[in-house]
């Protein structure tokens, strides 16, 4: 069991806190809910440490995603599969998957929305399941189970389908040329600043002591560029992994002779045909950008970078 007292208004916990809360705040559920304590050592206790997301989950949510998306690009009249289970510890299946009221859109993308640690927590459940956004989406995937079974909701995932906005940035010779430039001047400026030379430095000093090479940088979430003043930061992230690729390789062709160039992942739910384009050019190594948000994580492993 939790602690005495684990979830708490912030105000039960801090002396003088009532007026913490701003009226927008006690209008907003998932305003005041961010701002309650929880004892996560506690909770981490509570669970005996186990992970929620196991290898054989993440197998599993990657197996349905594909599923999803296989019937999602038939015709209409041709797709078999209306929603997905979990199987519950208490033999109760529930539903983490509706195709939604429209059978006539091609869903090509899929967002999975993992389950923290806090929101599992029955006690959280109970007391938001009508309020916390997620808790809501869950309930509402399962309207046709009783409100006990409802409350009673284990599953630590549940998945949304939506069709992807289509975009012709890539064929316009004219923008991508522009944006070519652009993306080269500011690699050139990274390329010979002091930040990344001291940057490669350290990597160069850290993987020399490690026994085995790095053989695979994973990057998760660097942003689309949106090729706009925001595009800054998610651009300096890219091009900072590839000066990390060069430098990683430099030295596993110094250690181990026969090692292969290091492999590139990179997901992020938000990339489009142009960023894929873009980003491709800014290095000479391959990028690969197919597999799915639970495929990238299985891709960890003792030989992987994670940016």
């Amino acid at each position: 069991m939790l602690a005495e007292e684990t979830i708490k208004d912030e105000a039960d916990h801090i002396e003088g806190s009532e007026n913490l809360a701003t009226d927008s705040e006690e209008e907003d559920p998932d305003l005041a809910i961010m701002h309650t304590l929880f004892d996560l050592v506690a909770l981490e206790e509570d669970s005996a440490r186990k992970p929620v997301f196991t290898k054989d989950l993440l197998e599993e949510i990657a197996a349905n995603i594909k599923i999803i998306l296989s019937d999602q690009i038939k015709p209409s009249v041709e797709r078999s599969i209306r929603s997905l289970q979990y199987a519950q510890s208490n033999e109760q299946s529930v539903t983490i998957w509706k195709a939604g009221d429209n059978a006539k859109v091609n869903h090509n993308a899929i967002i999975t929305n993992y389950l923290t640690r806090v929101e599992l927590h029955p006690e959280f459940r109970e007391k938001f399941r009508t309020s916390w956004k997620r808790s809501k989406e869950l309930q509402a995937l399962n309207a046709d189970l009783t409100e006990l079974q409802r409350s009673q909701i284990e599953a630590p995932y549940y998945l949304e389908s939506y069709e992807r906005a289509s975009d012709t940035t890539h064929l316009n010779s004219e923008a991508m040329d522009k944006f070519h430039r652009r993306l080269r001047r500011m690699q050139k400026l990274w390329n010979t600043s002091a930040s990344c030379a001291e940057l490669c430095d350290v990597i160069k000093m850290r993987a020399r002591k490690i026994n085995t090479p790095i053989t695979k940088i994973v990057c998760i979430g660097l942003g689309a560029l949106k090729l706009d003043p925001v595009w800054y930061p998610s651009t300096l992230q890219h091009i900072t992994v590839f000066s990390i690729a060069e430098t990683l390789n430099a030295v596993n062709r110094e250690k181990h002779a026969n090692c292969a160039p290091d492999k590139i992942i990179a997901q992020d739910p938000c990339y489009i045909t142009y960023d894929r384009i873009l980003i491709q050019s800014l290095t000479t190594r391959s990028i690969d950008f197919s597999i799915s948000n639970p495929e990238t994580l299985l891709a960890i492993d003792a030989n992987t970078l994670v940016v």
